[in-house]
């Protein structure tokens, strides 16, 4: 016999597998793929397009230092014309997002030495 509460839980995802359903896409309305952030790669270049002045980029690398095995973010002066055509492109919030997440992953309260001991 099947209570009250497993009926409305029934009745639930029948609700939820007809939404799922009828919706296309998990995008939000109105937002392509091609605007979505990508996430920026350690060992390639990206332009990022400066957001006082449009005809201005600046490239951006992560380096990764082997001694620390921590990412260094490198920025260029900004540079007058577009974003050359190998170059992909990234938005500052991309950089910034992952800057923050470079700048947690350096916060470790104990160092530990590479053979799993402290120092």
């Amino acid at each position: 016999m099947i209570n009250k509460a497993e009926n409305q839980m029934i009745k639930y995802q029948r609700i939820l597998k007809a939404i799922t359903d009828a919706s296309s896409t998990a995008l939000p309305y109105g937002v392509s793929p091609e605007q979505l952030e990508r996430n920026i790669q350690p060992n390639i270049v990206y332009g990022v397009r400066c957001k006082d002045k449009d005809e201005y980029y600046r490239s951006v690398y992560l380096k990764p230092n082997p001694f620390t095995s921590h990412l260094q973010v490198m920025y260029s002066k900004p540079v007058y014309g577009d974003i050359p055509p190998g170059m992909p492109e990234a938005s500052p919030e991309a950089v910034l997002k992952r800057v923050r997440g470079l700048n947690q992953q350096a916060l470790n309260a104990f160092p530990y030495h590479h053979n799993g001991g402290r120092y």
